[in-house]
């Protein structure tokens, strides 16, 4: 059967959102040196000069989900955090609103370093710009926890949460590993939950911060 073309600007879109969504199912389950753009294509049956002009690498698509993810956790966050929380809640939300997005939390696990480097300085600085609605979320929302923190140690905070949720996609792995071969990752006790592990964490950073 011969690979279809889109032919009007409604097929146009049409098809760029067929290849978010499957894109966003495979960045989900596989790893980052695990898919390909070429099996992308031909499971979407599109060929690939057509596929390349909505998304010229993998980079290109892995750093529009990503935007889009950080985007919309950025909206839930605003949503979410109203008033200032004691500091527990406050840490636990932070995490659980993480966990209720599974592929930003994945997104989120891929280190920068496994980029092929294919896009140019000009893509990678509207990337920042694109992003920084996410960061001066973050910021508003510490801030009104923090009033009395300075503007730096509020960013230094973020930093280190950015840091820490980057690394939840793994924790899974690792807790099994501790069961299985009754290492000592997470200390004597049996491991706990994601959101615990990682709110307990939080809180020991932020203690101190008022």
């Amino acid at each position: 059967m011969p690979q279809k073309r889109a032919r009007s600007q409604e097929a146009i879109e049409q098809r760029y959102q067929d290849i978010l969504n499957t894109a966003r199912k495979l960045f989900l389950v596989k790893s980052y040196d695990q898919i390909s753009l070429v099996s992308l294509a031909k499971q979407l049956d599109i060929s690939r000069p057509s596929f390349y002009t909505y998304f010229p690498s993998k980079d290109a698509l892995f750093l529009h989900l990503l935007k889009e993810e950080g985007l919309g956790f950025a909206i839930d966050i605003q949503n979410h955090f109203r008033d200032p929380l004691s500091l527990e809640d406050f840490c636990m939300d932070l995490i659980q609103l993480v966990l209720n997005r599974p592929l930003f939390m994945k997104l989120l696990s891929v280190p920068f370093t496994n980029l092929h480097c294919s896009q140019t300085a000009e893509d990678l600085l509207q990337f920042r710009a694109e992003v920084r609605p996410f960061f001066k979320t973050l910021f508003q929302i510490f801030k009104q926890q923090f009033p009395e923190t300075p503007d730096s140690e509020i960013w230094s905070a973020i930093r280190k949460y950015y840091l820490l949720i980057s690394t939840i996609a793994n924790y899974d792995f690792f807790a099994q590993i501790q069961v299985e071969e009754k290492l000592d990752f997470f200390g004597s006790d049996s491991p706990s939950s994601p959101a615990q592990f990682y709110s307990d964490m939080l809180y020991k950073l932020y203690q101190n911060y008022r």
